[in-house]
């Protein structure tokens, strides 16, 4: 049976419903350990100043230098940190298999460098290292003509996984402007959106991405609507009972780590979650060292009422 949009709202619905008992946790992870991460709100404008609450900036440093260690250790824009081999070992040594492999090496690393992917990858450490799961979306940037990495917010991503534990399901909620939704889709949108494009261009709009196996294709078709993966857009404020974009992938386009994961659960865990009792504990002791350093510093004065307006409070006064 061919999926509606009701069909995507409703299983949204229930994934969001799985997701939530993990919350509160990411919650104090990204508030005390990552805080300009800490907006879990969708309607919540950016840019915003993060919650008060951090009074230790130990758990923030650490988790960078962690993220910054592993990544450095693995990859770098400047060094060769990919190497590959055939999976059979034996045809490593055929003559000119090692020149070949050194050959799509060099388009690798040309790849990487005219993509975004340097800039991309640092966050996805950093997200996998404190939420304990992170989420890439790897697609193609038709018209500059490379491959575009963006490192989704966790606040974004709903996810489930297939028969062999993998995740082979991810639902996305986001925004972006009037404007990028008509360059991204064009006709594909309600005439309203369009209307809206027109009219106020930098006003948001809420979509939906819905990526999944595909349930049911017809052999010996090649194109975008019989591929593995059904991707499928919606405009949550004008769906008309339609989608907005309807098409494929060969492969799952979304790299999802999790740092570890239980073998019951879909989410992952991390070093920060682990520690999270700590890091709380430590912000409450650093919370009070500063307020007892202020009483040191500035103890409450006993002045007599006839010195009202006459007391002095500045270094070295004498009253």
């Amino acid at each position: 049976m061919p999926v509606k949009v009701d069909d995507i709202v409703q299983r949204l619905g229930v994934l969001r419903k799985i997701r939530s008992p993990y919350e509160p946790l990411w919650k104090d992870i990204t508030d005390f350990a990552l805080p300009r991460r800490s907006f879990w709100d969708l309607d919540q404008t950016p840019g915003q100043k993060p919650a008060e609450k951090l009074y230790d900036g130990t758990a923030l440093t650490e988790l960078q230098l962690l993220v910054d260690g592993t990544l450095g250790s693995l990859i770098s824009a400047h060094l060769r940190w990919l190497r590959l081999t055939m999976e059979d070992r034996r045809q490593n040594d055929l003559p000119w298999v090692a020149d070949w492999l050194e050959e799509v090496e060099d388009i690798l690393y040309a790849e990487f460098a005219r993509s975004n992917f340097y800039e991309a990858i640092g966050e996805f450490f950093l997200d996998a290292a404190s939420i304990g799961t992170a989420v890439m979306l790897v697609d193609d940037d038709v018209e500059a003509k490379r491959i575009l990495f963006s490192t989704r917010h966790m606040k974004e991503c709903y996810l489930a996984e297939g028969k062999n534990g993998m995740v082979d399901t991810l639902y996305r909620e986001f925004k972006m402007t009037n404007r990028q939704a008509m360059q991204t889709w064009q006709k594909g949108l309600a005439q309203a959106r369009r209307e809206r494009a027109k009219t106020d261009p930098f006003g948001q709009a809420n979509i939906i991405h819905a990526c999944f196996p595909r349930a049911e294709r017809e052999p010996g078709r090649f194109d975008s609507t019989n591929k593995a993966w059904h991707s499928i857009y919606i405009d949550k404020d004008y769906n008309e009972d339609k989608f907005i974009d309807e098409g494929g992938y060969d492969m799952f386009p979304y790299l999802v780590w999790r740092w570890r994961k239980n073998t019951d659960e879909i989410y992952g865990r991390s070093p920060v979650g682990d520690a999270i009792q700590d890091i709380i504990l430590n912000n409450e002791i650093g919370k009070s060292s500063l307020g007892i350093a202020q009483l040191g510093a500035m103890p409450p004065l006993n002045v007599p009422a006839s010195m009202k307006g006459m007391e002095k409070i500045v270094p070295r006064g004498y009253n």
